[in-house]
Parts: structure tokens; sequence; C-alpha cells
């Protein structure tokens, strides 16, 4: 399973944007204290803002 951060940088390659949207989009989201946490793992409302920060790359 993928950290939230691991995440977020996977999709920035495939969309290729830079690295510095990614820390951009989890701020943007209120994830950061949840960066290093595994996605399968957050709350529901956790899932749905990592979901989001993917959608602002």
């Amino acid at each position: 399973d993928l950290t939230v951060a691991e995440n977020l940088r996977f999709f920035a390659r495939v969309l290729g944007c830079a690295e510095g949207e990614v820390a951009t989009a989890i701020d943007a989201v209120d994830l950061g204290s949840h960066a290093g946490a595994v996605v399968g793992r957050l709350s529901g409302g956790q899932r749905s803002r990592a979901s989001l920060a993917v959608a602002l790359l």
C-alpha cells in the first residue's frame, strides 16, 4: 500500500506535474500531518481529501 505522499507522487509523474505540486496539493487539502500515512488506513473523509489532492494536480 502507498502512503498519501507516495500516491500523489505517482500520479504527479503520470500527469507530468512538478514535484513541488505534490506538497502544494497535500497542503491544500490539509493532509500534511498524514502525508506518511497509508491511504488504506485513513478515515473516509481523509481518503476523500487524498482523492481531491490528486484531482488538484
